[in-house]
């Protein structure tokens, strides 16, 4: 029997449903892999961004103390692309006041001639 009468008698759509399924009974209707997986599962990933959030480490330390495979810039695209965390600039040291510079100066003074104790 042709596959377009099959089709017509089954009611399907068309005789590419019924060609596909002839051609290949065992794996049809499952789904194929739609590309390369993922380095880290959806649990490794929430460790490492929970890792870096909270331990304030890099993205190296974090994933070496997890005990996670895969190359660095691939735990840092990881953090990167998390919504939940955002660079942010480091705060800087404030400046010497000239009090402190006086300060440091007198202390270097009397602390010039050590003797060993």
């Amino acid at each position: 029997m042709a596959d377009w009468k099959i089709a017509i008698g089954r009611g399907e759509n068309g005789k590419n449903v019924v060609r596909n399924y002839l051609g290949n009974k065992s794996g049809y209707g499952k789904k194929k892999s739609p590309g390369r997986p993922h380095t880290y599962s959806r649990r490794e990933k929430r460790l490492l961004i929970k890792e870096v959030a909270t331990k304030k480490v890099s993205t190296t330390e974090a994933k070496r103390r997890l005990g996670l495979s895969g190359h660095r810039s691939t735990a840092y695209m990881t953090v990167k692309r998390s919504s939940y965390l955002r660079r942010t600039k480091r705060k800087g040291k404030p400046k010497l006041t000239e009090k402190h510079k006086i300060e440091r100066l007198n202390w270097a003074k009397e602390n010039m001639c050590w003797t060993k104790e």
